[in-house]
């Protein structure tokens, strides 16, 4: 036989091995075969060019289906280097987070999923509104949760444009004015006070606002609101930036597309909002809250339009830098506490408490969900009067190390209870209102802020308020809350130099 006529049988064999060995390792066969996924195919839109150094202005975009070679070649730039890493789960499935697809190609890609996957989104009226945000934003003693405010509403309300109405959102059915995602139940009184300023971090967030300065949206004492009014935007600036408001209605002026400004703008007409730079910080600060996953949920449950900045808070930055439209490539981190996050304080150690002699009056100390390994602490300035905020942390050795996204609590004694008291958010409260056991903070030393502390030799904590309420933590949304059982926390006090 000759050597070429054995070579080519080989060869064949060879591949074919390889190719069946292949398809039985991808990762992608592995996931599918154990992850559900949406039975759709999401094909992504050609993309626009970000070529443009300042490309967040009162311009309409153009479609993202033009421009698509201009992109494919930039997008791809550094395709050699970065491989595709897209979203697996089921509802973002095919979205390349890998860094090559930024700026507009990233907004258009995840434009189209909503679209497409919210095919109720623009059917219903502003006046339909009332039945859907009475469902969306139910408060868990019922009535309605007031944005800005956080706290329960059950009487008459009024409905806040996120996106301003004469900023382009409009009332018309299908326009952002009618989308549920951007409409919230308020106090009326709130509404009025905001006008339609763009959103704008400020000194005294109580001041009187002027387009010059902007409107705070922690306004009202909850400073969670800014990082909630931030994901909403980002919403509104993806799923309707290049589509034209033309007839929108309301007070809408021009055709103009929803677009982000890096500097406040006081002219209604070029339907632009910002400050771009404040809520790329607030989004990274603040943690997605559980009433934002309450109500993305709940919403796309019934085929509105998910949120993908609630879903992936990350998101955000691979569209948007503090200059713009992000231009070049990007990979965020998984949480959301990225590098658009307020400047971190000088971090501090906390070590694990295993005994009451670690309980000492005056000092520092940290309240997370598990004694080791990769848990949650509450966060500060997610002030709730039902439930507190949590960041992500990791324990290491016993050993947890924190800078200001983590809450630390002095604690006081008074020999048969204890208290957590935080200089922004007051003393550590749990309380029952029936039929809810509710975790937040009061002013004032009581019943519902004197904690009884059982600890075991391991560092499971267990925290009982005087009211009979345990503070836990909830694995669904990731956020502490009370229970009326007892629940595995642990302690870390700072370590002193």
């Amino acid at each position: 036989m000759k050597k070429d006529s054995l070579s080519k049988p080989l060869a064949l064999l060879f591949g074919s091995l390889f190719l069946l060995l292949s398809a039985c390792t991808s990762p992608n066969a592995i996931l599918s075969s154990l992850t559900p996924v949406s039975s759709e195919t999401t094909s992504l839109p050609a993309s626009e060019s970000d070529a443009s150094s300042n490309p967040v202005s009162s311009t309409p975009s153009s479609s993202p289906d033009s421009s698509s070679s201009a992109t494919s070649s930039a997008s791809s730039s550094n395709s050699s280097s970065t491989p595709s890493s897209p979203v697996i789960d089921g509802y973002w499935a095919g979205i390349d987070v890998s860094g090559n697809m930024v700026g507009n190609a990233f907004r258009g890609a995840l434009q189209n999923v909503m679209i497409k996957k919210g095919t109720k989104t623009g059917s219903n009226s502003y006046k339909e509104l009332n039945n859907i945000l009475s469902k969306s934003d139910q408060h868990p003693n019922g009535g309605v949760c007031a944005f800005y405010r956080h706290d329960e509403k059950a009487g008459s309300w009024n409905k806040e444009h996120v996106w301003p109405n004469s900023r382009g959102a409009g009332e018309n059915a299908g326009y952002a004015g009618s989308d549920p995602q951007v409409i919230r139940p308020t106090n009326s009184g709130d509404n009025s006070s905001r006008s339609n300023y763009m959103y704008a971090e400020r000194q005294d967030p109580t001041a009187k606002a002027t387009a010059a300065t902007g409107w705070d949206p922690a306004a009202f004492g909850y400073e969670g609101a800014r990082g909630e009014a931030a994901r909403i935007i980002f919403y509104a600036a993806t799923r309707y930036y290049s589509l034209s408001t033309a007839g929108a209605g309301g007070t809408s002026n021009g055709a103009a597309p929803l677009e982000l400004s890096v500097t406040l703008d006081g002219t209604s007409a070029n339907h632009l909002m910002g400050k771009l730079d404040d809520m790329l910080r607030w989004n990274a600060f603040y943690p997605v809250t559980r009433a934002e996953k309450y109500r993305n949920d709940y919403l796309g449950g019934i085929n509105y339009a998910r949120n993908p900045f609630i879903d992936h808070p990350e998101w955000a930055d691979m569209i948007w830098d503090a200059k713009g439209i992000r231009t070049s490539s990007y990979t965020p981190s998984s949480s959301s506490y990225s590098s658009s996050s307020e400047p971190a304080s000088p971090s501090k150690d906390f070590r694990l408490v295993t005994s009451t002699g670690d309980l000492v009056n005056g000092s520092h100390y940290v309240i997370a969900s598990s004694p080791s390994g990769t848990g949650y602490a509450i966060a500060p300035m997610m002030v709730a009067t039902y439930f507190v905020g949590a960041v992500p942390v990791t324990i290491n050795s016993a050993l947890l190390n924190i800078d200001n996204t983590v809450a630390s609590f002095v604690l006081g004694n008074d020999g048969a209870f204890y208290t957590f008291q935080n200089p922004q958010m007051g003393y550590l409260s749990g309380c029952v209102n029936s039929p809810h056991y509710n975790l937040g903070f009061a002013n004032a030393v009581s019943a519902t802020t004197s904690w009884s502390v059982t600890l075991a030799s391991d560092g499971s904590a267990s925290l009982k308020s005087g009211a009979g309420v345990y503070a836990s933590y909830d694995t669904k949304y990731n956020d502490f809350t009370g229970s009326q059982t007892s629940a595995t926390l642990a302690l870390f006090r700072e370590v002193q130099a």
